[in-house]
């Protein structure tokens, strides 16, 4: 296996932002299903919501977040959560290698499963919002720390 370059480094993490407001530009249905099958979904259920009324079912601090983006996914776990978990993680990883912006979010997750889950058994573990993101009404980049200032090489 040899590395990715460096603009693809850049697309996928180092200029990638978590985003808040949206570009008026549908999601294409293909780029969400070639996302999921960049993934190995086991134990990873996602429910991509674009109808407001859907929307609307799930409780957040900040619904205009939701409302505004073009798809928001909302993530549970089939079974294994920690694998789950880094499913998500591999799924936002590969929204973001089709084009796409994320914008990951808090909410309440009881309220998510109540409305979405309560016959599955799935478990919500994560919101994100997706899109085009507007890159104009980005806030300057927060500093990050060094490699050594939180990592250590035993």
């Amino acid at each position: 296996m040899t590395a990715i370059g460096s603009s693809a480094l850049d697309q996928l993490f180092r200029e990638a932002r978590t985003f808040s407001y949206w570009q008026d530009r549908p999601v294409e249905d293909s780029l969400l299903q070639q996302a999921w099958a960049c993934i190995s979904g086991e134990s990873l259920r996602v429910l991509f919501l674009r109808d407001p009324a859907e929307k609307e079912k799930l409780v957040t601090t900040n619904m205009r977040k939701v409302m505004t983006a073009p798809v928001t996914a909302l993530l549970a776990a089939a079974d294994d959560l920690s694998e789950a978990c880094v499913q998500g993680g591999e799924l936002l990883i590969a929204l973001r290698a089709m084009g796409l912006d994320c914008g990951p979010i808090g909410f309440e997750r009881d309220a998510a499963d109540a409305a979405f889950f309560s016959t599955t058994g799935w478990r919500s573990i994560l919101l994100i919002n997706i899109g085009y993101g507007d890159r104009s009404k980005l806030h300057p980049r927060g500093p990050r720390f060094a490699f050594h200032e939180v990592c250590a090489i035993l």
